[in-house]
């Protein structure tokens, strides 16, 4: 049995269907060692109100959130460098391995005599660590357990007076449903927790890019995609990755780090023209549409 595999199993099982049932353990897991593992890592949960247990087997997910940080805390790699492996160079590859396939991937480059790159949550964290002024992210598909791998750069940066600039998507689409609502709470909490440090010279502005088009069964018209973030005019993260815990433990990911005046001028550029046709959104109109 690999641990992170029944990890998996009982995340998604919360995740899809809200609760978990020791019966229901597939068979290629079903033994008394993992029905006990299984049953100490539930008995875990419950502890710390996750999810709450019942005589019969059954648990029932209680905290979502909490479940999801829980998830990736026991899958943190133990393969990433002390250092974040940031250099002054020009350029750097940056990638993200799922958690399972680090050391293979690390063991595959030196084999290959290539550089296998900087983490993708050791290049954010750079990036998050180096604004004095403005930062700027673009991130389409932002999800709240991205922002508490980085809460610690997150709050460098909003106590020191950056004014933090927020692209994303989807977030005033009329027709609602669980994924847009959680959107929407998720940036409702990224509101908070920079309001909770921010200092007085600090400012988060949040964009909407966004645009369908039809009745019902709108069909999208144009929105944004790219995944970025932009330091001042010092340094640019750009690639397939973005501020979810997804990209930085479960999905291959691939980028680059730019210290090239040229590049982050482009990129900043990109940012300012689609800001200028974004939405602006506030707290206001979130908590009207948010159930």
């Amino acid at each position: 049995m690999r641990e992170d595999d029944i990890y998996l199993w009982i995340h998604e099982r919360l995740r899809t269907t809200g609760k978990v049932s020791l019966d229901g353990i597939p068979d290629q897991y079903d033994d008394p060692d993992v029905r006990n593992f299984v049953r100490e890592y539930l008995d875990a949960l419950v502890r710390r109100d996750i999810v709450a247990g019942h005589s019969d087997g059954q648990f029932k997910l209680e905290d979502p959130e909490a479940e999801r940080e829980a998830y990736y805390q026991v899958l943190e790699s133990e393969t990433l460098p002390g250092g974040r492996g940031v250099t002054d160079e020009t350029y750097q590859p940056v990638v993200s391995i799922p958690t399972k396939h680090q050391e293979e991937w690390k063991d595959y480059a030196e084999h290959q005599n290539i550089n296998s790159g900087v983490w993708l949550e050791n290049a954010l964290a750079e990036v998050f660590e180096t604004a004095d002024s403005t930062l700027r992210l673009v991130v389409p598909f932002f999800e709240l357990d991205g922002l508490l791998r980085l809460e610690d750069e997150f709050h460098q940066a909003a106590s020191s007076g950056a004014n933090i600039k927020f692209l994303t998507r989807e977030l005033l689409r009329p027709a609602d449903d669980f994924g847009h609502n959680r959107g929407r709470k998720a940036i409702l909490e990224l509101m908070d927790r920079f309001e909770s440090v921010a200092s007085s010279e600090s400012s988060l502005s949040v964009y909407d890019f966004y645009h369908a088009i039809g009745g019902k069964q709108p069909k999208l018209d144009r929105s944004i995609h790219a995944k970025m973030i932009i330091a001042d005019n010092q340094l640019a993260y750009v690639g397939s990755g973005e501020l979810r815990n997804s990209s930085m433990m479960l999905n291959g990911e691939a980028g680059y780090l730019t210290r090239s005046q040229t590049d982050i001028e482009t990129w900043t550029g990109f940012f300012d023209f689609f800001e200028a046709k974004a939405d602006a959104v506030t707290r206001e109109i979130l908590e009207e549409s948010v159930e």
